[in-house]
């Protein structure tokens, strides 16, 4: 019957470099540009005039629907927009 050794399957020591990778580059801030912050501005605003106006139709047209259904996705995608571009390193 051969017998088999578990030594291949353990982890490997771990390095003995006291820097991790990529510690020697310091990556300074972007800097935000203004018309990039203009652009986000205007998204925001046709994005709440989209809700406004959906909300509107609905009310105005008796849609037996929710308007929810439809801001609350554009709301969040454009809050994760937005927090992906204020906090980017």
């Amino acid at each position: 019957m051969p017998t088999f050794s578990v030594a291949p399957l353990a982890r490997l020591p771990a390095p003995t470099t006291k820097r991790s990778f990529g510690a020697s580059r310091s990556t300074p801030r972007r800097r935000r540009t203004r018309l990039a912050d203009r652009l986000l501005l205007i998204g925001w605003a046709l994005i709440l005039a989209k809700c406004a106006g959906t909300f509107w139709l609905i009310d105005y047209y008796d849609v037996p629907f929710n308007g929810w259904w439809i801001a609350a996705p554009s709301l969040a995608a454009a809050l994760a927009c937005s927090c992906i571009y204020l906090y980017r390193r």
